[in-house]
């Protein structure tokens, strides 16, 4: 049995080898995928190459919460992951905003990076309620200065595609968008906390209204 243990063993590690070995153009021939975890420095680069992958999904991502732009100076990450034939992915979060979510440039308002938005574009990019209020994503603290985005805003797409080109300028090959994560884990969130029919059928209706407000098509 302990032999058949080890021979088990060795196999698989032979198998993604090969399967690593081959390095490949499309993301529809990649067999062997790590999730990269937000690659910046040489440990973690590391780690995400130790296994030979053809594609590191999310090796970089732009949270709205993180306003540094790192990723020209972070460039060798993208070039180390093409010398070991790995296709390095960047991304975006575009579900939700914070106001300082990041900008490129000094403003009036803010001179001191990182730079927050200016306060014109934040509220161009927010969605507000029926009373014309930012609407503001409510959590356990009650204190939440995060607020939802409409993805039909061209300028609020802009600005994350300027996140995204920073990426590919970088280096990376592949870029993911994430629109809808964080309303996906507030329905799964809320929905677990549900204990009685009532509570639920009153959160579908609370759900109902913050979904006309938001301007959310489900």
């Amino acid at each position: 049995m302990h032999n058949i243990f080890i021979f088990s063993l060795v196999l698989l590690f032979l198998c993604v080898s090969i399967c690593a070995a081959q390095t490949v153009d499309e993301l529809s021939d990649v067999m062997v995928c790590v999730f990269g975890g937000h690659l910046d420095r040489d440990t973690l680069v590391s780690l995400a190459l130790y296994f030979e992958p053809q594609f590191i999904k999310r090796g970089w991502f732009k949270y709205q919460s993180i306003p540094y732009n790192l990723f020209p100076e972070r460039s060798w990450i993208a070039d180390t992951a093409e010398a070991r034939g790995a296709i390095l992915e960047g991304g975006v979060q575009c579900a939700n905003l914070v106001p300082r979510a990041g900008w490129p440039c000094p403003h009036s308002e803010d001179d001191t990076p990182p730079f927050s938005i200016p306060s014109v574009i934040y509220e161009d990019f927010a969605t507000v309620n029926t009373d014309g209020m930012i609407y503001f994503v409510p959590n356990l603290s009650e204190s939440s200065v995060t607020s939802h985005v409409s993805i039909a805003n061209e300028n609020w797409m802009s600005y994350c595609l300027w996140w995204a080109y920073e990426q590919i300028d970088a280096g990376v090959r592949s870029i993911e968008l994430i629109l809808i994560q964080l309303l996906h884990q507030k329905i799964t969130l809320m929905t677990a906390m549900m204990t009685t029919l009532s509570e639920r059928l009153i959160y579908a209706q609370e759900f109902r209204l913050y979904a006309d407000e938001t301007s959310l098509t489900l």
